[in-house]
């Protein structure tokens, strides 16, 4: 499973509407789920610090540029069960793949009144309701997880993540890609 939490446009208008990844807590805490990275600015002292306090770990595709390399990260993006990001080209872009998204925060214009984004039927919207923070948001999407994980461990099937092996193909090829821990 994908995540991103940020936009790379943070102005102080638009910080209420992302969460940083240290209050990811209730869905890292899912067991049985595959985490991979699709933030796409420095943010690997934040991942080792979420990894520490939570104990699990967040993959990244190796030499993949997830800023610079839209082929790519599209290619990952699409190769994902699921992404769950907040307002951002993250979740716009596995909209536009057709990948099962969990966009969360306020509702917009973007919504057309109807609390979906129409032109991505693969997106689902999570909403704080009136008078919440948005974690509040984030613990629902955390809810919705741990309920499709345990109905696939039931099923016999993996919990969201990756369908990328975790090692290469091709082990010894220089450009050959792999998740790796981060």
């Amino acid at each position: 499973m994908g995540i991103a939490w940020r936009s790379q446009l943070m102005t102080v208008e638009r910080q209420w509407a992302y969460l940083p990844l240290g209050d990811w807590g209730p869905v890292l805490g899912v067991p049985g789920v595959t985490f991979v990275n699709l933030q796409y600015d420095d943010c690997e002292a934040e991942i080792q610090r979420a990894e520490a306090r939570f104990g699990v770990p967040i993959y990244e595709l190796e030499r993949l540029d997830l800023k610079n390399d839209f082929e790519g990260t599209a290619a990952l993006t699409a190769n994902l069960d699921l992404v769950i990001a907040p307002a951002n080209s993250v979740a716009e872009l596995a909209g536009a793949l057709g990948v099962p998204v969990w966009r969360f925060g306020a509702r917009d214009w973007t919504h057309l009144g109807g609390g979906v984004r129409p032109w991505y039927p693969s997106m689902r919207v999570f909403h704080p309701c009136a008078g919440e923070p948005l974690s509040a948001a984030l613990g629902r999407i955390a809810a919705e997880l741990r309920r499709a994980a345990a109905l696939a461990r039931r099923a016999g099937a993996e919990a969201p993540g990756p369908r990328l092996p975790v090692r290469p193909a091709r082990r010894n090829h220089p450009q050959a890609p792999s998740l790796r821990r981060h």
